[in-house]
């Protein structure tokens, strides 16, 4: 059984998927969003960083944004959604935190980042606060919020012990979710389920968490494709 804790607009698609390729699936939708209204003032000489679907859904309404913003993106889905809105004025996209903050360190003509997030702070872009070239601003625009226990389905697969593969997609989310796993549950969690990561930083955030290194599997991509690959190939192995 592979277990997706992803928002359910978010993990409908991967299941599908994984349930047609004949993998057993349980969806908990861990983590959910508030939308917030910040008021903020359009600046045509902003480079507007957007690296989630829920910031899409603030400026799906501001003319201005989707007119005239120029914008920075992370991830391939990302700049699907802002095109298909009406964006046209992509300059660069990028596969992660860590490809922005190299390309910034080589180019020097973008002086000021405004970030549309959510309320959990991206540790890597806070890096941007020491280049001193660069104004990097901040709004949330959503507020992340995290159930406060788990389903009774879920409860009865863990206590089981019928979980078996976990995907990861945000590292604060499996932090949260790793707290609520009762003690008598942790070793299984630890060192029997396989967890399938999307980055190298989510990776390491659950060996930190005491997970074993050899049931930690990272995504060549941080991407949808890379992540099914790794899925399919891993369990081809298994079933051998």
């Amino acid at each position: 059984m592979i277990l997706i804790i992803r928002p359910k607009a978010e993990s409908d698609l991967l299941a599908l998927d994984l349930k047609k390729n004949r993998y057993g699936v349980y969806a908990e939708p861990f983590v959910w969003f508030k939308k917030l209204n910040p008021k903020i003032t359009f600046d045509s000489n902003c480079h507007y960083l957007i690296s989630s679907l829920q910031a899409i859904k603030f400026i799906k309404k501001k003319n201005n944004f989707v007119t005239k913003g120029n914008f920075l993106v992370i991830g391939e889905r990302i700049r699907k959604e802002l095109t298909s809105l009406g964006v046209k004025k992509i300059d660069h996209i990028f596969q992660d935190s860590y490809q922005l903050l190299t390309f910034l360190k080589k180019n020097k003509k973008i002086k000021r980042i405004h970030h549309l997030t959510g309320t959990i702070n991206n540790d890597v872009l806070g890096e941007l606060k020491k280049n001193k070239s660069i104004k990097y601003i901040t709004t949330r625009v959503y507020e992340v919020r995290f159930k406060k226990n788990f389903s009774h389905g879920l409860a009865r697969l863990i206590e089981s012990k019928e979980i078996k593969s976990m995907l990861h997609y945000s590292l604060k989310a499996s932090e949260v979710f790793y707290k609520k796993v009762r003690q008598k549950d942790k070793a299984w969690f630890e060192n029997k389920i396989t967890h399938f990561c999307l980055s190298p930083r989510i990776g390491r955030g659950l060996k930190n968490l005491g997970v074993s290194s050899k049931m930690v599997k990272i995504s060549k991509k941080p991407d949808y494709k890379s992540m099914m690959l790794l899925i399919k190939h891993i369990y081809n192995v298994q079933r051998k």
